[in-house]
């Protein structure tokens, strides 16, 4: 029981974390509209960061199901 409760978190945090990367990918669509370089480079980055967390999330999901 406790696995399926850990699980079902587990898949509410990449729910969460793969809508705050799409809202990340409209804000840098925006700054390159407006061509602001500042904003371009700090959302890439935090794109990259938000990217990294759901593969690492995603890997450890697929670990344990198997």
């Amino acid at each position: 029981m406790g696995q399926i409760i850990a699980q079902k978190e587990k898949d509410e945090v990449l729910t969460s974390l793969l809508s705050v990367l799409d809202t990340l990918m409209k804000a840098l669509d925006v700054a390159w509209e407006k061509r602001n370089q500042m904003q371009r480079d700090r959302l890439s980055l935090l794109i990259s960061q938000t990217a990294e967390a759901i593969d690492a999330l995603s890997v450890r999901h697929k670990s344990l199901a198997h």
